[in-house]
């Protein structure tokens, strides 16, 4: 890492010495240099071929290979690519200009520079870099469109985990909810791809009684795939139950007929009262 100026001289058969030939600014580099990777890190999940890297000594050339290590195949790998363009300190690439990742593959990543001496660093090695481009799928399974219910317990299914993911309930008719749109965070086992039925979420929302509510999940992947929007509206939500009045015959009448008449309170759909229950005794 010392730099000089070494001189040369020469001297003729008559033993004139030469004028100096002189060699400026020579740098005596017998270290390897040290690369490194900003992004991605071991491990990551990407969607994108950006990566980033650095190095503590300016480099002359460096090179890249990454090769399939799980997932979907991959029956392009290995891929590689060297970069001859000198790197001062620091260097960010899109290697989708270079060659095209497997959507679905897990990859390894090697890394390698060369100084202006020539040395060569060691290999760096990323692992486990899992890359996808495909977005999360989210299904609704419960509640239905136009359904009355009388908690938030929802059911759904997810395609793939996700990092983030979020149940948005939004008044649209009926009662008036000060608090809406209620934004439900998915956390823990919420986030996993395994069916969901009719679960009470930990961050469950407090509906008002009374209101019809629309009902949007959202979520994204582990790589930042975002999922679609899934809906489903006009959901009543419900928990006042039904109170019958003017309910005949009156009590002790003695009769000849098996007729009655009553009336019912919540007569918004008359569907909606699904068992009445009528006992002789």
């Amino acid at each position: 890492g010392v730099m000089y100026n070494p001189e040369i001289y020469g001297f003729d058969r008559a033993g004139n010495i030469s004028i100096p030939g002189t060699f400026k600014g020579v740098i005596y580099d017998i270290t390897p240099p040290v690369l490194s990777f900003v992004s991605p890190n071991s491990g990551d999940w990407i969607n994108n071929q950006k990566m980033e890297m650095k190095t503590n000594e300016p480099l002359q050339r460096w090179s890249i290979r990454v090769k399939s290590q799980g997932g979907v195949p991959d029956v392009n790998s290995p891929h590689s690519h060297i970069f001859q363009d000198t790197v001062q300190v620091a260097n960010a690439q899109d290697l989708i200009n270079y060659f095209q990742l497997q959507d679905g593959s897990m990859y390894l990543f090697e890394m390698i520079g060369f100084d202006l001496a020539g040395n060569v660093s060691e290999t760096v090695i990323l692992d486990s870099i899992r890359y996808d481009v495909t977005p999360p799928v989210i299904t609704m399974i419960y509640p239905f469109n136009n359904e009355a219910i009388n908690n938030p317990s929802v059911s759904y299914a997810i395609s793939e985990r996700l990092a983030v993911g979020e149940i948005l309930w939004t008044q649209i008719e009926g009662s008036v909810d000060s608090l809406s749109p209620h934004i439900v965070e998915m956390v823990d086992s919420e986030l996993d791809p395994e069916e969901k039925i009719r679960i009470n979420m930990t961050n469950e929302p407090i509906l008002n009684d009374g209101s019809v509510y629309s009902i949007t999940l959202t979520g994204r992947d582990l790589a930042g795939n975002d999922s679609e929007a899934i809906s489903v509206t006009n959901i009543l939500y419900d928990t006042t139950p039904p109170q019958f009045t003017n309910v005949g015959p009156d009590s002790g009448m003695a009769l000849n007929h098996r007729n009655k008449n009553y009336i019912w309170s919540n007569l918004i759909n008359f569907s909606w009262l699904i068992d009445t229950i009528f006992i002789f005794s």
